[in-house]
This record gives C-alpha cells, sequence and structure tokens, in this order.
C-alpha cells in the first residue's frame, strides 16, 4: 500500500505528462501487451516507462532474443526503470517524439503507449503517431492505452483500430491499430 501511494503521488505531481493517477491494472497490462509474441524475436517500443509495471509485463512475454526500447522523459522513473535488471531492456530518458533517433523506419515489430494522448499538445501526439506510424514494420500493432476513446485521431496513422475496455480505475481502453 506504501507504494502504491508513493507512485499515486508522482504520478499526479506529474499529471500533465503522466496522464495518470496510479498505475494501470494487471488487465490493462495483460491487454496491452497481447501482441507481445514468445516465440518469435521482435523489437519492441514501449512509449511512457513511469514506474515499470507495463515494462516487466512486456518482458515477461518477449523472447530471450528480444529487444524492449522504453522512453521516458520523467527523470524521477528513470532510477526506478533502472532497478529492472534485464539485458532485453534498453531505457530512453527521451521523448517519444525521438523515436526515429533510436531505431530505423520500418524495423519495430509492436509499440506499446500508455502516454496520455488526450491531454497533449496536438502538434506533439501528432508528432508521437506520425513517427511510430513510420517506424512499425507493415501489419504490425501499435497498442495505445487511453481513459477515452480515440479512434479518430489514432485513424490517421494505422488502420484496424479495435478497442478493448479493460478494468481499471478509472476505466481504460486499448486502442489496438495495424500499421
Amino acid at each position: 500500500m506504501k507504494n502504491y501511494l508513493k507512485t499515486a503521488i508522482k504520478l499526479i505531481q506529474n499529471i500533465k505528462t503522466t496522464g495518470a493517477i496510479s498505475e494501470f491494472s494487471r488487465f490493462v497490462e495483460k491487454e496491452i501487451t497481447k501482441n507481445v509474441c514468445i516465440e518469435q524475436k521482435q523489437i519492441i517500443i514501449e512509449f511512457g516507462g513511469g514506474h515499470g509495471n507495463v515494462t516487466r509485463a512486456i518482458l515477461s512475454r518477449m523472447n530471450s532474443a528480444s529487444k524492449l526500447f522504453t522512453f521516458e522523459i520523467h527523470p524521477d522513473f528513470i532510477p526506478i526503470l533502472n532497478e529492472i535488471q534485464d539485458p532485453r531492456l534498453h531505457i530512453i530518458h527521451d521523448s517519444a517524439t525521438q523515436i526515429l533517433h533510436y531505431v530505423q523506419e520500418n524495423t519495430v515489430n509492436c509499440i506499446i503507449s500508455t502516454l496520455p494522448l488526450t491531454i497533449m499538445d496536438k502538434d506533439v501526439y501528432h508528432n508521437i503517431l506520425s513517427n511510430a506510424q513510420k517506424a512499425l514494420i507493415e501489419n504490425e500493432t501499435f497498442s495505445q492505452a487511453l481513459y477515452s476513446i480515440r479512434k479518430e485521431d489514432i485513424m490517421d496513422y494505422f488502420y484496424n483500430c479495435n478497442i478493448s475496455p479493460t478494468l481499471n480505475f478509472p476505466f481504460a481502453f486499448i486502442h489496438h491499430c495495424k500499421k
């Protein structure tokens, strides 16, 4: 309970960029990571590592030869992410807008985002979605957790967007979209 409260306080202090009041539930973790494949080597991107609960869920589903690049802009969260000792994890203290500085176009198998697109500046989230679309391999998946349905914004960059309502507080909607 003590860690839950510490996490909630940090998230609320940074609400404009975390968009969260608590970590996502295990239900969200399971749903948002469903396109991570343990049977094959993948390059996976995570936007918004935070305190690492989704990061750990991704790592638990990944193939031993896969790589996970986790983007996190908050300096307070980097030491927490660094506590995750896994050679497949590469923590990037930079904005998700900079994805193409770290991976080439058409090389990423899966992108998982918990960024608060609904409260971001429009230019920033359009930049993130545009660069994410460029980084993904054709027919691969971009998964976004949000507290509301934002299919129309995401559909500017991806197709076949399926939305899964997921138990969480507040309720979450996982948008699974294809390039």
